[in-house]
């Protein structure tokens, strides 16, 4: 049995995949802690009958506001394993999901790179997804990373073949990138940006029933917004905040000063009060740019190497178990970029590449957000690794 196992390289990379994460599941997540960050927090609203509402420290935690603060995706993922009370037994379930959803991503980067690039390079791909810290960690942790790292993939791979196309699989590429959205909202940016390039190549069909796909799929959580703020809410209303902590006069991360919390206070026990915490983060960063123009444009560029190299400011990014994995992939990664040069053949990948950067220039870039690009780069990191191995094999023979 283990010998078959092995001589199918593929499905012995996934078993080893999901082993070292039950292995990092056993020995490093703690088990017994309910943290599930604003998600769990919404989540307990929800339950107790308080609606899909937040608490905030502004009050003390008094007051539970309605919320669009977290999309809603990450929430009814996390729901179903809300009903086993026993904290341990929810967890070690949350988390065996998220194994099994990883284990699927390292299939799909091995289908994709495999398709795309060569065989070598898509088990390559499939080896790094499999053994890289952070992709071990996000599976073994809260968030919607492992959710958006299927999705993306997925994505790519309907995209790559777009001229192939049929009218249904426009309908399920526009509900893939819908339930992404509900994941992470920034995503519409990668669909703008998708419209334009699909229009502007003159595929007009794939590009309208891929948005009125996702119009139809974003409309209840529309409609709700509308029901609870009488204000138009077409995705969330935390974006305000983290423009401002991309955009103020103190650091890139800062949450506000004084005036701003004095601010915010004005509007403490109004059901209102995430529309107007929106608002007032937003025109603080914008008076920020106004002011301070030579500084956003420098800081720009700090932005980008937070997202390409380091976000020095996380301890964890100083490790050296990430750090040297996470350049040398990006070193490959150029290398492979620069072997593989095709705008017809890669142009969706290069687009995700710019629009990662774009979003980390408008807001600003944690950690996760260098892990949730990667997952495009390892394909290209796989084949430029592939090329290396090759003519070192060359010169030696």
């Amino acid at each position: 049995m283990f010998k078959n196992l092995f001589q199918n390289k593929i499905l012995a990379i996934i078993v080893f995949a999901v082993i070292v994460r039950l292995i990092y599941l056993l020995i490093f997540a703690d088990l017994r802690i309910e943290n599930y960050f604003e998600y769990g927090d919404i989540l307990k609203n929800l339950l107790s009958g308080k609606g899909y509402s937040l608490a905030y420290q502004i009050d003390g935690f008094a007051y539970a506001y309605p919320s669009a603060y977290m999309p809603p995706g990450y929430v009814f993922f996390l729901l179903p394993f809300m009903f086993f009370k026993e904290i341990l037994v929810r967890n070690i379930l949350i988390f065996l999901f998220q194994i099994l959803l990883s284990a699927s991503t390292v299939y799909l980067v091995y289908k994709f790179t495999e398709k795309y690039f060569s065989r070598n390079s898509g088990l390559i791909a499939a080896g790094l997804t499999s053994i890289l810290p952070e992709f071990v960690y996000v599976a073994n942790t809260i968030g919607p990373t492992i959710v958006y790292h299927v999705g993306i993939i997925l994505i790519l791979l309907y995209l790559y073949r777009i001229e192939l196309l049929r009218a249904k699989d426009y309908f399920l590429l526009g509900g893939i990138f819908g339930t992404l959205i509900y994941f992470r909202s920034e995503f519409v940016l990668y669909l703008l940006i998708f419209t334009i390039t699909a229009i502007a190549a003159r595929k007009i069909k794939p590009a309208l029933i891929t948005i009125f796909t996702v119009i139809v799929l974003l409309l209840p959580w529309q409609i709700r917004n509308y029901a609870v703020f009488d204000s138009y809410v077409p995705l969330s209303t935390s974006g305000g905040l983290n423009f401002y902590r991309g955009h103020n006069p103190y650091s890139i991360g800062d949450w506000g000063d004084e005036s701003v919390f004095n601010e915010l206070k004005k509007h403490i026990g109004r059901n209102d009060y995430e529309i107007e915490m929106n608002r007032i983060y937003f025109d603080r960063g914008m008076e920020t740019i106004r002011h301070q123009p030579g500084r956003e444009f420098l800081i720009s560029f700090e932005k980008i190497f937070h997202l390409w190299i380091i976000n020095p400011s996380d301890a964890r990014t100083k490790n050296l178990f990430y750090l040297l994995p996470s350049l040398l992939v990006l070193l490959f990664a150029i290398l492979g970029i620069i072997k593989t040069d095709s705008w017809q053949k890669h142009k969706y990948s290069y687009l995700f590449f710019i629009y990662s950067t774009l979003i980390a220039v408008i807001f600003f870039a944690l950690p996760r957000y260098q892990t949730m690009m990667k997952i495009v780069l390892i394909p290209f990191a796989s084949y430029g690794i592939d090329w290396f191995l090759n003519i070192i094999r060359r010169r030696t023979s």
